[in-house]
């Protein structure tokens, strides 16, 4: 882990943006140039095995072919120690799959600009010979633009593959996430463009359901709807959506290659066509006009029609159903157009009526919060509107249907202004609605997964920005305050325990929430449950000292080879006792191990007991070859049930010094 401060390759580690499987992503300065790049570090555990090595330095190469606007632009790569690194493009934001889990599904405005934008990376890539293999919502980013927008980017290519070639990896190695893998990827046969057609097809069914495909299957069942070539339906998740879009979905993930889109452009366009509004309907014909006939005094008259007047009605307003696109009502001044003209034709003669419409009212109900790292503005809905213009400090962020926004791309402690003007179809305008003055609370930092060390646990959390210090609690106790980005707690209790770090700022605000993780403490791993039930006699870790009425002692992981037994504890005291824990695989076994110690040499068998209540079996011997004395304890609990302890001493003592020193003592009673 490379800490703020800290040079590496030449570059200045700010903070930690992320940390996977296979490394870490740093906010890092470059050595040179007056920007920030973003550092991905390989593992050094894996630098040496050739499969991952191959996989990070391919990223590179593979990136550093393209050259388009929405894949993330690969710099260098190098290798510093005995760590590979790539320097690319620092893209401000969020991952499509945190957006997900933070907002939940995406508008299917939206969901049609991301897929689009990742269709023109996927083509611009297939280009050049490239299958990318890894399309996903964790590869493709999201970062604000100048103008107020937003724009998709596709990243990691640490897997793609030259057209036709299989994964760079060995036979039945599978590095690709499975729910966004075709059978033909699966299968380790040949992939092309088809390939990541169908993935993108499953980002698509993500993007506008917040739930990935087949999520509700396990693997195999996952396997095995591939190979029937089943798709998720769309349409019980989101039934506000045109048919059409599921259909773009249906083809998209297709189980035959040749059956789906055969590009990725194809298949943005086609959603673009399904996702269009439906075409307005034609206007009513026109009557015919009156013919204009001199009077005998020389003046005009307008003659009454001839024949029968055909009754025309003005067709009734149309929208799209469901939430996203919000309903696009025609208001009444839309359906005539900014202004209706009626002609009434009344005994020979003309009425004329004009109706003008007016501009949109001004949006009311402001309410501006603001809550980890991110503004959320709320207003009432304006009647006859079609969208609303967003603008932050007088520049223009967003256009959106619907009547909330959220701004992600605030920086903690930064006082902002917003305003909010109602747009109708026809390009009214509403006078600008202002939202009182907001302070934007600093985020929560994102925690990998905790490393646990015996009792020690480490966390590790990115940087967040306007953060002076973190507050790190456990079970929402206040463990300590930290300026870097880790802490380590060495005395965690064992078992489930829960963290929460809260980034907190120079003036001692705190975001709104806290970021939590949470740690299995389990030192004595498969055998931890007898080391929880007999604290007494087992120390919370390996090798620490216990003080009890027998004796100091310390414990160990033993060496069951040769054994019956699957897992054991070795525990020594320092008067010379030794006390064995095992667990043994079944019921059967465990009572042929009971039998074998059976001497019948002065053996006593009986239960035993602690606070009255039985416990288990308690046999006591002596070895009849050399005359050390034994005791052997089993239990009842269900929970217990396949485990014993075995308790020896020299033979120097009798099988009472052991029961009155041992047994006696209560250590075996929890």
């Amino acid at each position: 882990m490379l800490n703020p401060g800290a040079v590496f390759a030449g570059y200045r580690i700010e903070g930690l943006i992320g940390e996977g499987g296979m490394g870490a992503v740093y906010l890092a300065r470059h050595p040179r140039l007056p920007r920030y790049d973003a550092l991905k570090v390989l593992h050094p555990r894996l630098t040496t095995e050739s499969s991952y090595a191959s996989r990070f330095e391919r990223e590179a190469d593979a990136a550093a072919q393209l050259s388009h606007p929405s894949v993330v632009a690969v710099y260098d790569r190098g290798m510093e120690g005995d760590q590979l690194w790539i320097s690319m493009q620092y893209v401000r934001g969020t991952d499509a799959a945190a957006e997900l889990r933070m907002h939940g599904p995406m508008s299917l405005r939206r969901a049609v600009a991301v897929v689009s934008a990742v269709a023109d990376a996927l083509d611009h890539a297939h280009a050049h010979g490239l299958v990318h293999r890894d399309v996903k919502p964790d590869n493709i980013l999201l970062t604000p633009t100048d103008t107020g927008g937003e724009r998709a980017m596709l990243t990691d290519f640490g897997i793609a593959s030259v057209t036709g070639h299989t994964a760079l990896t060995s036979t039945g190695s599978f590095v690709a996430t499975m729910a966004y893998a075709p059978i033909e990827q699966l299968e380790g046969r040949g992939v092309d463009a088809r390939t990541d057609v169908y993935a993108l097809g499953a980002v698509l069914f993500e993007l506008l359901t917040g739930v990935r495909p087949f999520a509700d299957l396990g693997i195999e069942a996952v396997y095995a709807a591939k190979i029937r070539g089943e798709v998720p339906d769309l349409a019980p998740l989101r039934p506000d959506l045109p048919d059409a879009v599921g259909a773009v979905v249906r083809r998209a993930m297709a189980g035959q290659p040749q059956a789906r889109y055969a590009t990725c452009g194809e298949l943005a366009e086609a959603l673009r066509l399904a996702a269009a509004p439906p075409a307005p309907p034609p206007p009513p014909p026109t009557a015919p006009q009156p013919q204009q006939q001199p009077a005998p005094d020389g003046a005009t008259r307008v003659a009454p029609p001839v024949g029968p007047q055909p009754s025309v009605p003005v067709p009734p307003p149309s929208w799209q159903t469901g939430p996203v696109p919000p309903p696009r009502r025609r208001s009444r001044t839309g359906l005539i157009v900014g202004a209706l003209l009626l002609v009434l034709v009344v005994a020979g003669g003309i009425v004329t009526f004009v109706l003008l419409g007016g501009g949109p009212g001004t949006p009311a109900a402001l309410k501006a919060t603001t809550a980890d790292g991110e503004v959320h503005l709320r207003w009432d809905a304006v009647r006859g509107a079609d969208r609303y213009e967003i603008t932050r400090d007088g520049t223009r962020l967003t256009d959106t249907d619907a009547t909330r926004y959220t701004d992600a791309s605030v920086e903690g402690g930064v006082r902002y202004r917003y305003q909010v003007t109602a747009v109708t179809g026809s390009g009214d305008r509403s006078e600008p609605a202002s939202f009182a003055p907001i302070t934007a609370a600093i985020g929560a930092p994102r925690i990998s997964r905790p490393a646990v060390d015996g009792l020690a646990v480490t966390l590790t959390w990115t940087a967040v920005p306007g953060a002076e210090h973190y507050e790190v609690a456990r079970e929402g106790t206040a463990l300590d305050r930290v300026s870097g980005t880790t802490y380590t707690d060495r005395q965690a209790p064992v078992g489930r325990v829960r963290y929460q770090v809260k980034a907190v700022d120079e003036d001692g605000e705190g975001g709104s929430s806290s970021a939590s993780a949470v740690a299995d403490v389990e030192p004595w791993a498969g055998i931890q449950p007898v080391a929880s039930a007999l604290p007494s006699l087992v120390p919370a870790a390996p090798d620490q000292n216990l003080d009890t009425p027998v004796g100091t002692h310390s414990c160990v992981v033993g060496d069951v080879s040769g054994t019956q037994a699957v897992e054991g504890i070795d525990c020594t005291f320092d008067n010379g006792i030794k006390a064995f824990i095992n667990r043994f695989p079944d019921a059967a076994t465990l009572a042929d191990v009971v039998q074998f110690y059976n001497y019948g040499n002065g053996q006593v068998i009986t239960t035993w007991s602690c606070d009255q209540k039985t416990q288990g079996n308690f046999t006591q011997w002596t070895n009849p070859s050399d005359g050390t004395p034994f005791e052997l304890l089993t239990f009842v609990d269900k929970d217990l049930a396949l485990f014993n302890v075995y308790v020896t001493w020299s033979a120097d003592h009798t099988v009472d010094d052991l029961y009155n020193t041992f047994f006696l003592s209560g250590i075996t009673c929890s």
